[in-house]
């Protein structure tokens, strides 16, 4: 029997659901609301033998890299998430964080692990003190940014809005990264807007947070964007977004239908 026919087994409905996402940002008081119509989508390792007794000790060239930063937004310590910067797996752990320029005063702190809440502790520098850079506490190690590069990953705090460049340094390796500092929230987009999902599947999507200037940029700690369906039945995961998932402005979301 043709299952679209009627008295067919759907009924005459096609075996696809369309989807619309609706989102709701909380900031204190006041409500960003963004919806989405439609069917919702959203090394090689190299093993060296040990140098012959007679051999020359190597020495490591001096090299140089620049970072990349992802969105980073300004504010009071422990108020905005850190944010994320990446170093090329070429660069060595590092020791010392210099900043080069920055607006009067202002202060970076800087972590192992972006996405969390900085603290008043963490290691931190302004342009003028310390005289020669930071030395940082404890060694930051290397992690894992995504599925395929294992680059070096920090996070960045400021608390005074600017554009700002600053190094990470080990006495061979030399980093360099630079980045200005975005606003708070004034819209949110889906990415796809729309798209259709069958019955029993998953759709992904991106939920982006974005300032006047339209720029991805962070929420503060205390606020939240919620993430419902309005199809009875389909879920969405995460259902809430928070300050420290959202660190990067973008955050992915699984619709279940």
């Amino acid at each position: 029997m043709d299952p679209s026919a009627p008295g067919g087994p759907n009924n005459g409905h096609a075996l696809t659901k369309g989807k619309a996402l609706s989102n709701a940002m909380r900031l204190g008081k006041r409500t960003l609301a963004g919806a989405a119509a439609g069917a919702l989508a959203l090394g090689a390792l190299t093993i060296a033998s040990a140098p012959a007794a007679s051999a020359k000790p190597s020495i490591k060239p001096k090299t140089t890299a620049t970072g990349t930063v992802g969105a980073v937004r300004a504010g009071a310590i422990s108020s905005i998430p850190y944010g994320l910067l990446v170093v090329p797996n070429t660069q060595g752990v590092a020791n010392k964080l210099i900043m080069v320029t920055s607006p009067a005063s202002a202060r970076m702190w800087l972590t192992a692990a972006p996405g969390t809440q900085p603290a008043s502790t963490d290691d931190s520098l302004t342009l003028t003190s310390p005289v020669g850079g930071a030395t940082l506490a404890a060694a930051v190690g290397r992690g894992t940014y995504n599925a395929t590069l294992d680059d070096s990953v920090y996070g960045i705090a400021v608390d005074t809005a600017g554009s700002y460049t600053a190094q990470l340094a080990n006495g061979t390796d030399t980093t360099t990264f630079s980045f200005t500092t975005t606003g708070a929230p004034a819209s949110m987009t889906l990415t796809p807007a729309s798209q259709t999902v069958l019955v029993g599947q998953t759709a992904d999507l991106v939920v982006t947070v974005k300032d006047s200037s339209s720029n991805p940029t962070q929420i503060a700690y205390g606020d939240s964007i919620g993430v419902a369906s309005n199809v009875a039945g389909d879920t969405a995961s995460p259902s809430t977004i928070t300050a420290g998932t959202a660190y990067k402005g973008v955050t992915d979301v699984t619709l279940s239908t």
